[in-house]
This record gives structure tokens, sequence and C-alpha cells, in this order.
């Protein structure tokens, strides 16, 4: 049996504003439920709101995806996000540094620039629930409700199994070398990542 504690940590801007409000009882179900689709997997999450769970944090950095930037383009291509969440995922990792052998559960609101498919241009909004297999964090969106608004249970085993290494069973894949490279070269020269990360894409989910 693998035994997994959270530690989860509801966040809020600097100035208190767009505060997540998550309950220790949604957290416990939500865990409780996680727990019932790893069973088979012999993986137990174990989450205890008297030790594993922090008072809100003020820190915007931790609270949203990607800063505002000054005069971004909203209208720029699908695949030409405005801004970028490298400062605000070095701060997520930071501080899921200080809680060694516990999977971080960051509660924020999420806001960052989200293609608006209708009208073609970008927004700055509440983003969605978000993990993967490089950082040291998942990220949960607004007060234990994901976005379609539905009890957050499945999203939270969800975004636990990206940490997790898991994939999904569907969607675009590379299936050669060449298309891996051509997505590599997208995340670092077209969106302005750092080359060093560039293998990030390909645990992007």
């Amino acid at each position: 049996m693998i035994y997994i504690r959270i530690h989860a940590i509801p966040t809020a801007n600097d100035d208190g504003s767009k505060p997540n409000t998550v309950t220790a009882d949604k957290i416990s179900a939500s865990i409780d439920y996680a727990n019932g689709v790893y069973k088979d997997a012999n993986i137990v999450f174990v989450f205890d709101p008297q030790t594993d769970l922090d008072p809100i944090r003020r820190n915007t950095l931790l609270n949203l995806d990607m800063l505002e930037v000054p005069n971004p383009n909203l209208n720029a291509p699908e695949d030409s996000c405005p801004g970028n969440t490298i400062l605000l995922d070095a701060e997520k990792d930071r501080i899921a540094h200080e809680y060694p052998g516990k999977l971080v559960l960051f509660y924020g609101s999420g806001d960052g620039y989200n293609w608006h498919l209708p009208t073609k241009r970008w927004y700055y909004g509440p983003g969605t629930n978000w993990s993967n297999s490089i950082n040291w964090f998942v990220r949960l969106l607004r007060n234990g409700l994901d976005d379609d608004l539905k009890p957050a249970y499945e999203r939270v085993a969800h975004e636990i199994g990206h940490y997790l290494h898991i994939g999904h069973t569907f969607g675009l894949q590379p299936k050669t070398k060449e298309e891996a490279c051509k997505l590599i070269r997208e995340y670092v020269i077209d969106k302005g990542n750092p080359k060093e990360m560039g293998l990030k894409v390909l645990a992007l989910r």
C-alpha cells in the first residue's frame, strides 16, 4: 500500500481579494472520492484538516495562473497566449517544497488568459484546474467547485492523476520524434518559454 499525505493551501491575492474559501469538509470529501478511484492501485491519500490545511494564504503568485500584462494583444492567435505561467509556477513549486513528503493542493482563483473560441479572442479571467508530472503541486479552483460548477470530487482525483504521471487516455500525443520536436519548438519559440523547459510541453495536460 502506498500512502500519500495531502496538504491543502487556500489562497488569495496579496490584498486579500479573490479568496478561495474551500472548506475542510469539501477537501475531505474530494480526498475520500479519490481514495475510491485509486483503491485498485493500492494508493491511499491521507488528509487531516487539523494538520494538513493551512489558513488562507495571501500571495498573488499562488492565487493566480498568470499575471495580467500591460497592453496585451487579445487578438493574438490561439497558439500565442499573451501571458505565461513561469513565474507563478516557480512560486508554487517553492512553497510546495516547504512541505516535504506531501502532495500540495493550492486552491486559488486561477485567473489567467483564456482562449474564447466563439469570438477567437483572449480574455483574462478564471482559469481551470491544472497539474502535470513536472511541477510539485496541483492547482484547483474556487470553493471546491470545478469550472462547470459541479462538485470537484472527480476533478481533484483527475488532477492528482496527472501529478502521478497518469496521462489522458485520449487526445493528441506525438507519435514520432519529429512531432515531439515540433511541439517543443512551438513551446519554446512561439510561446517564449525558456529553452531548458522545452520538455515540459510533453507533460502538459
